[in-house]
């Protein structure tokens, strides 16, 4: 049967040793009979999909947690049982993995079972902050063992840590000249309602601190010959993440496992964020589907037009009118007002973000919405 296009893969695999104190994703603490819950559930969500998966190729297929660097055994049946649908020719397999995991017979594990890419947690390089994230250094025998396997590496780095300070950013990024990564994703570190760290309310970033020392990560890593992509994502040419873009050009990716989240067809649907319902739904027959919405296409065209502003390369009007029709006289408004504000700019048929812009994504957003 011919293919009707590509799609990403998204498993979370929820199991972790232990629950760090700001994490909101959703993530349970490791045992033998929730994994195998999980795992049963998990292919029976898969099977499940199976025509939408014969009718597309398999462009990327990402690993997220959670730690599933813990629970290998998962990874390789989850691709085995994918091993009868077709791929593309440059698929881009993912595996989230913390440093304390990155071991040889780990990492023979995943070439074997043909992941090409790593997502290793660096966080920062100051020792009281990755305690008090109650987080492990990366070392550089480990570093140096990763990229002996898979050279295709994204390292996460967090700023607004408590008391991060510009020359702090300077640090860390230099780091990277033992660490050499092709990749590198930022994350802020926000204080979500439900995190144990928001309970304990031990500090909220400034916003001008947070500008400085995001703009400070921003020029060095430009320097050292990273491009902005995204905005919190930085490659060296060529190492863009595939996943990821998914996600900003509203490319469909089908999401498996508890709490993951897919877009198909216009339709954005995420599963339970309980592994027992989620295991529970599955094992009846099922879908574990807790919430599901059409995009009006008003709301579509909004939607997709604040996601495209997140790359760099900003949005193809003609392109985007093409496939989502004219734009609304509202949205016509709110672009117009941003670009007298200089969030963003026009360069020929392209719209983007102005280096403002870059700083004050959330402001744009809100004003498109």
């Amino acid at each position: 049967m011919p293919t009707t296009g590509s799609l990403g893969l998204y498993f979370h695999i929820p199991f972790c040793r232990k629950i760090c104190p700001y994490c909101t994703f959703f993530a349970v603490l490791d045992d033998e009979p929730s994994r195998q819950a999980y795992l049963k559930a998990v292919l029976q969500e898969v099977e499940s999909k199976r025509s939408l998966l014969r009718n597309h190729q398999i462009a990327s297929i990402y690993f997220g947690g959670g730690t599933p660097s813990i629970f290998p055994e998962a990874c390789a049946k989850i691709l085995a049982h994918l091993a009868r649908y077709s791929y593309t020719k440059t698929i881009e397999i993912t595996l989230e993995m913390n440093p304390e995991d990155v071991t040889r017979p780990l990492l023979r594990d995943c070439l074997s079972m043909g992941i090409n890419r790593l997502s290793i947690g660096l966080q920062t390089g100051k020792t009281i902050q990755l305690e008090m994230l109650g987080r492990k250094a990366l070392s550089q025998a480990q570093w140096d063992l990763a990229h002996q396997h898979i050279p295709n590496i994204s390292l996460d780095l967090l700023y607004d840590l408590p008391h991060q300070t510009a020359r702090d950013a300077l640090e860390d990024v230099a780091l990277l000249r033992d660490y050499p990564a092709p990749h590198i994703s930022l994350y802020n570190l926000s204080i979500e309602t439900g995190s144990f760290l928001e309970t304990k309310k031990r500090w909220q970033p400034q916003q001008e601190a947070s500008k400085e020392i995001l703009e400070t990560y921003t020029e060095q890593l430009e320097a050292l010959g990273f491009q902005r992509y995204e905005l919190f994502a930085f490659a060296k040419p060529g190492y863009e993440a595939q996943h990821n873009q998914r996600y900003w050009k509203a490319l469909p990716y089908l999401g498996f496992g508890p709490s993951s989240h897919s877009y198909y067809e216009k339709t954005r649907f995420h599963n339970h964020a309980d592994l027992f319902q989620y295991c529970q739904s599955l094992d009846r027959g099922e879908s574990p589907v807790e919430k599901k919405t059409k995009l009006e296409e008003k709301d579509l065209q909004k939607e997709l037009l604040i996601l495209g502003l997140r790359l760099s390369s900003g949005v193809f009007l003609p392109g985007f009118i093409r496939k989502q029709g004219k734009l609304s006289k509202e949205l016509q408004e709110g672009i117009s007002k941003l670009t007298k504000k200089q969030f963003l700019e026009k360069e020929g048929a392209w719209i983007r973000l102005t280096k403002k812009g870059l700083f004050f994504y959330d402001s744009v957003a809100e004003e498109l919405i």
